[in-house]
């Protein structure tokens, strides 16, 4: 079997936020999901990890253990020959839509995920983040949204590895 591009790529969906009102900064209301992203990446052998930007689709890097470049795109810290070999981890971010009960929040949710992830496989290159391994790691309703995206990636990735 061919090494793989990065030991793993994980995803972490944080479940149910209330949120009468959107915070000041999302990323704070999810720290305990930036926390664990940073440690998984730091434990895995000095990886690299991203905050999903809603407004824009991308990935914003926080933590790179690897060439220690943060608040870049993600996709430029991918292309990095410092990165081969190493954990990529992503924090997801549907803090306002999570707590809508009704049908099709974290359907589109999962949608929107999905895409980034595909857009970002696509942008880095001969598959490179696809070609790891994927792990899908969710929290109360996060687990919804990521069992959705395993549904994406068994539709239109079929290749892939989900751990």
């Amino acid at each position: 079997m061919p090494p793989q591009p990065f030991s793993s790529v994980t995803l972490l969906t944080h479940g149910f936020q209330l949120s009468p009102t959107a915070p000041a900064n999302v990323a704070e209301s999810i720290a305990a999901f930036i926390e664990m992203a940073e440690n998984i990446a730091r434990a895995g052998g000095e990886g690299v990890a991203a905050l999903y930007q809603k407004t824009t689709g991308r990935w914003l890097v926080f933590y790179n253990g690897a060439t220690s470049e943060t608040n870049v795109d993600l996709e430029s810290v991918l292309a990095s020959p410092a990165m081969a070999g190493k954990p990529v981890v992503l924090v997801s971010d549907w803090f306002n839509e999570s707590d809508f009960p009704t049908n099709g929040f974290s359907e589109a949710a999962a949608d929107a995920l999905y895409s980034a992830l595909a857009r970002l496989n696509f942008n880095v290159g001969d598959n490179k983040l696809f070609d790891s391994p994927i792990h899908l790691i969710g929290h109360s309703r996060g687990t919804v949204v990521n069992s959705e995206i395993a549904q994406r990636f068994g539709i239109y990735a079929k290749a892939v590895r989900l751990r």
